[in-house]
């Protein structure tokens, strides 16, 4: 994510509106327009053109399938464009899946989740289209009891900047592998506790290895969005 269009992902400031179609699915179409935003470190999608017409726009497509009455489908595909500051356009596209089981009985107690995205960056120079930073991520989370998950995760960053061997300055390819536990104490809160290692590559020589503990809490207080499922 922060290889492609930032740390918290997408954050410009826009207006957005979403229509639930009449297809025989769930299935809802999004469109937004934003602020244009020169790049920085917390804005890595350049829309900083100064020109009247660059007003970056998104269209994001989700749908959902019951495959049983446990298991259910999400597609997704995401896309936003802009100019950047050198006049070009830039863009972003996205695809992502998820598989969600939350079984009639013991719906607090048992279930998985299988989920995985992919993310690319570009720009388009005299009508040609140049692939820049990429990557996506897999991972598979299963609930063991009322309050215990368990998750492992695989991901991988092609022309990265923004990892631990490259400061920005020297592309490369970071592969990193986790897991993790998480304890819920309600529906509003959680600790999770990971490992992950990492391997890098520079394609210089250098393949340095990262490892990493990550101790997260979460919590959510006042309004909260009805669940998705």
């Amino acid at each position: 994510m922060a290889n492609s269009i930032g740390e918290e992902g997408f954050k410009d400031a826009g207006l957005e509106a979403a229509w639930l179609t009449p297809l025989p699915w769930f299935a809802e179409l999004t469109g937004g327009v934003y602020q244009g935003i020169g790049v920085d470190d917390d804005h890595p999608l350049d829309f900083g053109s100064s020109r009247h017409d660059n007003v970056p726009f998104l269209g994001h497509f989700k749908n959902q399938f019951d495959l049983n009455d446990a298991t259910t489908l999400e597609l997704g595909q995401s896309f936003i464009q802009g100019r950047g500051s050198d006049a070009d356009l830039h863009n972003a596209f996205g695809a992502d899946l998820t598989i969600r089981n939350v079984p009639l009985k013991n719906a607090n107690r048992r279930g998985w989740i299988l989920m995985g995205e992919y993310l690319q960056k570009g720009s388009r120079v005299g009508g040609a289209y140049h692939q820049e930073q990429h990557g996506g991520y897999a991972s598979f989370q299963v609930r063991l009891s009322q309050v215990w998950w368990m998750g492992v995760r695989g991901e991988q960053a092609r022309d990265c900047t923004t990892d631990f061997l490259f400061d920005g300055a020297v592309p490369g390819k970071v592969t990193r592998g986790s897991v993790n536990v998480a304890w819920m104490p309600s529906e509003f809160s959680f600790v999770r506790l990971e490992y992950s290692r990492a391997n890098a590559d520079d394609g210089h020589g250098a393949k340095p290895t990262d490892d990493r503990i990550m101790a997260q809490l979460s919590y959510t207080i006042g309004y909260h969005p009805a669940h998705a499922y």
